[in-house]
């Protein structure tokens, strides 16, 4: 930043326009604005441009013309006069030789320096011998005083355009050399100091002030001429001015070679002889002025912090790391200790942080360093503490304080946000200095939600034994040479007898108290882990009656492998720290115990920071034959044995033969299989197959990481690595098609054994045979599948049947397939089942005669009830212009019976279509003797009132209509339902009559509906019946007796449901209040969230209630009972909001993440609201 311009700094206007940067204009005179100039010419690919600004708060000033911001948004680089972030690092790394005040002593006599002390104490309210200050130029800043108004922003004018650039992700860079303006004040003569100091005196500070206001209107003009005219005014430019403006146009010039370019400079460096218009101009670059408009285009603009590139500090010697705005300064004591400062220039806002390393010192109290912290606070900060709030930092409680400062030395800086924790006897502190509205503000929390505290370096430790194990790939220091203790045990897989190998090392550290644990173990022949958060959660399940899981897990890496950290209690006596590693099928466990009740066990030691996984010991491949195929594996393979009942009749594929292999050395496992084509296989081209397969292979959870062709023996191929999207695992296959065979291999490894020498080794070990068939994968089998559609072997007429499953008719198989409708069959019911395919085969390939030869094929005398209702289903999915108008016609002229069981997909187009339905309402009632498909008109009509179209109330009158059978139908049910012979399709008819009854429009046919309810409420055991009918008689104001009102409330099985009729009957007062109690109804909320998630705990009890920022959050733990064992997990309802008629009707929010239980509940209830701050 420009802190001095040009000698004649007594001018008012040179110490503002020149010195600092600044724009806009206000209402006078936007006619002659002409801030913004546009440079051309010179090769340039892009426009650059060039604006004059202003260091200046005032909101009039940032009034933009509307080219401005697109302007900075359609260059490259943004530019300042010194590069901001360069200017703050080096502020803070400037020598600190001697005190500023003494230095302003030594130049000047006693009266002048007397006039300087009196002129800063009336500015900043405290004596200049108090000041701390090194720097000169800082200090003397200060005897000018800042004319704050309260309306203007809290940035100034150019580093508000900086925030934009930087929004835009725009480099930013300086014209002019840091040191040059920094070191402006020490590199001058001593007289030349002098006199900057004494013109400070110049003015007194009422005319300042005054003089300031003046200049802020010419500037808010955007008049350059009138600029001009003041500076001219006042004694010129001068040699200073044009030396630097000879620089800043040379730096424009070399920033233009390679990219356009956004110049924001102090708005008196523009005009004039010597200006930087000029000066382009002279350089042969065409500089013209921007038309200013102001129709508002900058108000489309913000600043947004999100958008903006921060830097990542990471510390490795103290284990943690955060973004800040911009790269930090490192400020350092005496004592060793660095903090790292930031200062963002957009908003004022600084940004501080320090570690404390304690780990050598004993006895440290968390609890009391952090009431200590806390009470020192305000005292420290000279303000009082807002707000404190307890935190979770890198798994460890921490705390945030907002302090509000009242008497700021800095209006703009009347707040501190203070972020600390104490871990791994590390003490954490990080500062937020700034204006105390802006404490919680986005770009403020990002800063905060950046901070992870990690594992720290370890302190150097006295020399352990270094355990190497080949076999089981890892390295760790131990206390001592470790103990064989591996065993066989049984296996935890029911379907498995092979051996159960746990491979475990122990070795006590009997000094220290401690015991140490490494133990891996693979997975036995058949299986493999493919769902890590289940293995960790089936792994814990196993500390369970031997241990108490102390807290949540924590999750770590290891070789970029994911694990989970637990915290237990042995035996209830023996405090342990367990670290568990999945790597490919291996697992790894490590346990630091200690062996003394009280004593606790420490995650930071040589054993834990010492484990590193290594290279697997490489395995022998042989050759296996099998089926006539030859492929490679390890020593032993095994074959997965088919169902011998499987059908394969509706794949393109006959039996398969699969097989697997297990490298004994890594547990890692490869699988090798193949089949047999069907003479129906056909494709379009192998990409696609191909990719089939692979979205066959893969789920949802799944990315395919990488996919490349690949030739397998001269035949084309595809290999593909996939990775499970939530924990990393990975896997490798191989698919390819060799003449009449599909082969695919493999491989379920660790990750580092993905692309490993023996990996490819096997997948690519298949060794041909020169007798296979060969086969045309593109050719049709059209002809050959429609013959032997008419075959008398029961075999042939399957699998040419089940090929309607699998492939894919062209266009021009259509008259084909209209011909094989009227041939001969070897049975009615094989003509029938291939009528039926083709019929819906039309849905994926037809042509424009085909609706009309449905309708005839629907019209002829001998085609049965069911191939009509599918011709009906299919007519509607064929995209030609008379589709519906067909459907309709036969649907309604030519009804076919309706189905016993399913019969919504002949109605489905009037479900889509609901215009369509209202207006072939009364055609569709005609429908309304066939009780199958009269409940689909019920059902209907409940959609089509509960739609928003205007003419749905054409149907409001045909109730009578389409009720008429209403009595019948609830008789049926209710003798039905007394009977043993209990059909549920005569209770899906009656919750459809409910369901339209609901939809009705009150104190219309309130009889029916009345009778119908009355009705079922007396059927005895019909509790959700009960439920239903109660719903629609609150919703249409018919008598409810009290009492099962009160039963239905008294029942969280329905009462959400009676308050919610209530509710949208506009009648909430006559729901007693003690149910809509903030904790009945977050009780209530929790148990709906349990309906929706299909979870049904044995019980569950009431933890507590938490205030957090004036929300009450319910704690509750949820009991599973299981063969005399008890499981409990945290769930918390967040109360947020009053229930009122008023208020919308919706539950509580629950928060749930399924870890087990702690006894600190508080604790893991706030860490569990903050996991889950998005979701609320």
């Amino acid at each position: 930043m420009t802190l001095f311009s040009i000698n004649f700094k007594k001018h008012l206007l040179t110490i503002l326009l020149l010195l600092i940067f600044g724009l806009q204009l206000s209402a006078q005179e936007k006619s002659k604005y002409s801030l913004l100039w546009k440079i051309e010419g010179k090769d340039q690919r892009k426009p650059s441009y060039l604006f004059g600004t202003m260091h200046v708060s005032d909101e009039r000033a940032f009034n933009f013309s509307d080219a401005v911001l697109p302007a900075i948004e359609n260059t490259e680089k943004f530019a300042l006069e010194i590069q901001p972030d360069s200017l703050v690092i080096k502020m803070f790394t400037k020598p600190k030789i001697e005190l500023a005040y003494l230095q302003f002593k030594k130049l000047l006599n006693d009266d002048e320096y007397s006039k300087i002390a009196k002129r800063f104490k009336a500015i900043n309210g405290y004596d200049i011998e108090e000041s701390t200050l090194y720097d000169p130029s800082i200090l003397m800043s200060m005897l000018s005083p800042d004319s704050e108004k309260e309306t203007d922003k809290t940035t100034f004018v150019d580093m508000h355009l900086l925030g934009h650039a930087k929004t835009m992700q725009k480099e930013i860079v300086g014209l002019e050399d840091t040191d040059s303006q920094l070191f402006y004040f020490e590199n001058a003569t001593d007289e030349r100091k002098r006199e900057l100091l004494l013109e400070e005196l110049f003015y007194d500070i009422e005319t300042y002030e005054t003089e300031t206001e003046a200049l802020k209107k010419v500037y808010i003009t955007g008049d350059i001429n009138a600029i001009d005219a003041m500076i001219m005014s006042y004694d010129g430019y001068g040699e200073e001015m044009k030396s630097r403006n000879i620089v800043m146009t040379n730096s424009i010039i070399k920033q233009m070679k390679n990219s356009s370019i956004f110049s924001a400079v102090g708005a008196a460096h523009l005009p004039g002889n010597v200006g930087l218009i000029k000066m382009l101009r002279d350089k042969g670059y065409k500089v013209t002025p921007v038309e200013a408009k102001f129709t508002g285009v900058a108000k489309n603009y913000t600043i947004d912090t999100s958008k903006m590139s921060w830097h990542t500090f990471n510390s490795e010697d103290y284990g943690y790391t955060l973004q800040t705005p911009g790269i930090p300064a490192i400020e350092s004591n005496n004592e060793g200790l660095d903090a790292y400062i930031y200062t963002d220039l957009i908003t004022g806002t600084n940004y501080s942080y320090f570690a404390l390393d304690f780990r050598s010192k004993n006895g440290i109290d968390k609890t009391m360093f952090y009431e200590k912290m806390i009470e020192d606070a305000a005292t420290r900060y000279n303000g009082e503490i807002v707000s404190k709030k307890t935190i979770t930092i890198g798994g460890t409680q921490g705390y945030e304080i907002d302090i509000k400062i009242p008497e700021p030395s800095d209006q703009k800086k009347d707040g501190v946000k203070s972020v600390f924790a104490f871990k791994n006897g590390i003490f954490y502190q990080f500062l937020v200095y700034g204006n105390y509205n802006s404490l919680n503000s986005k770009m403020v929390s990002r800063f905060v939600n950046s901070i992870k505290i990690t594992k720290p370096k370890a302190i150097p430790t006295p020399n352990w034994y270094e355990f190497k194990h080949k076999k089981g790939a890892f390295t760790v220091k131990m206390p001592s040479k470790p103990l064989d203790r591996s065993r066989e045990i049984e296996s935890p897989f029911e379907d498995t007898t092979e051996p159960y190998i746990i491979n475990m090392f122990m070795a006590i550290d009997a000094k220290n108290k401690s015991n140490y644990i490494i133990r891996y173990n693979d997975q036995p022949n058949g299986y493999r882990i493919d769902d890590l958060e289940a293995s960790f959660t089936g792994m814990a399940e196993t500390f369970t009656g031997k241990a108490e899981i102390i807290g949540t897990p924590k999750t770590i890496y290891q070789n970029g492998y994911i694990g989970k950290e637990y915290e237990l209690y042995i035996k209830g006596v023996s405090h342990s720290i367990c670290r568990l590693f999945f790597r490919g099928n291996r697992t790894y466990l490590l346990l630091a115990q200690r062996l003394e009740k009280g004593l606790k066990a420490n995650a930071n030691n040589p054993f834990f920071e010492s484990f590193k996984l290594t290279d697997f010991e490489e395995e022998p491949i042989v050759v296996h034959e099998k089926q006539g195929l030859k492929f490679k594996g390890f020593k032993n393979i095994r074959e997965i044995l088919e169902d011998e009942d499987y059908d394969n009749s509706d794949t393109y594929f006959y039996n398969s033969y699969d097989y697997y292999t297990k490298n004994e050395q890594s547990g890692d496992i490869y699988a090798f299989g193949f089949t047999k084509l069907k003479p129906y296989f056909k494709i379009d081209t192998l990409a696609k197959f191909y990719d089939l397969n692979k979205e066959n292979i893969t789920n949802y959870t799944d990315t395919i990481v990488r996919s490349k062709k690949v030739k397998v023996n001269n035949n084309e191929g595809v290999e593909f690595v996939v990775m499970q999207k939530q924990d990393s695992i990975y896997s490798k296959y191989l698919l390819w098609l060799d003449k009449d065979k599909f082969i695919y291999t493999s491989a379920f490894v660790s990750k580092e054994n993905i692309d490993s020498k023996t990996t490819n080794n096997l997948l690519y070990g298949y060794l041909p045979k020169t007798n296979t068939t060969s086969f045309n994968y593109y050719s049709s089998k059209t002809d050959l599948l429609l013959n032997n559609l008419k075959s008398k072997d029961s075999l042939v007429f399957k699998q040419a049947y089940g090929a309607f499953t699998y492939y894919e008719f062209s266009k021009d198989d259509v008259p084909k397939l209209y011909k094989a409708i009227d041939a001969k069959y070897a049975t009615t019911e094989n003509k029938e089942k291939v009528i039926e395919a083709i019929i819906n085969e039309f849905n994926n390939v037809s042509d424009d005669n085909t609706v009309a030869f449905l309708e005839k094929l629907y019209t002829s005398n001998n085609l049965n009830e069911a191939l009509k209702r599918s011709i009906l289903q299919i007519i509607p999915e064929l995209k030609t212009p008379n589709n519906l108008t067909t459907y309709r016609k036969l649907l309604l002229n030519n009804t076919p019976k309706a189905a016993e069981d399913y019969n919504y997909a002949i109605f489905s187009p009037y479900f889509d279509s609901i215009p369509m339905a209202i207006e072939d309402y009364n055609g569709l009632l005609k429908l309304i003797d066939s009780k199958k498909y009269r409940s689909q008109l019920l059902s209907l009509s409940a959609q089509i009132l509960k739609s928003s179209y205007k003419n749905k109330s054409n149907i409001i009158p045909l109730f009578n209509s389409l009720t008429i059978n209403n009595t019948k139908d609830l008789k049926t049910f209710i003798n039905q339902k007394a009977s043993k012979d209990f059909n549920y399709s005569h209770q899906t008819i009656i919750y459809n009559y409910l369901n339209y009854f609901e939809a009705f429009p009150k104190n219309k046919q309130a009889q029916t509906i009345d009778n119908f309810t009355n009705q079922l409420l007396d059927i005895k055991n019909n509790k959700w019946l009960a439920l239903r009918a109660s719903e629609i008689r609150i919703l249409h104001d018919l008598k409810l007796e009290n009492q099962l009102t009160n039963t239905l409330l008294d029942s969280l099985d329905t009462r959400y449901n009676i308050m919610k009729a209530y509710h949208k009957a506009n009648n909430f007062k006559k729901v007693s209040k003690k149910y809509y109690k903030e904790a009945a109804f977050a009780n209530l909320s929790l148990q709906q969230y349990l309906e929706e998630v299909d979870e049904w705990p044995t019980k569950r009890k009431v933890l507590g209630t938490l205030n957090l920022n004036g929300i009450n959050y319910y704690a509750y733990a949820l009991i599973y009972e299981y063969d005399g064992t008890e499981e409990s997990y945290l769930a918390v309802v967040k109360a947020d909001f009053k229930l009122s008629q008023k208020h919308d009707f919706k539950t509580y929010t629950t928060l749930t993440d399924w870890h087990y239980l702690s006894d600190k509940w508080k604790a893991q209830t706030e860490e569990l609201i903050k996991k889950k701050a998005e979701k609320l």
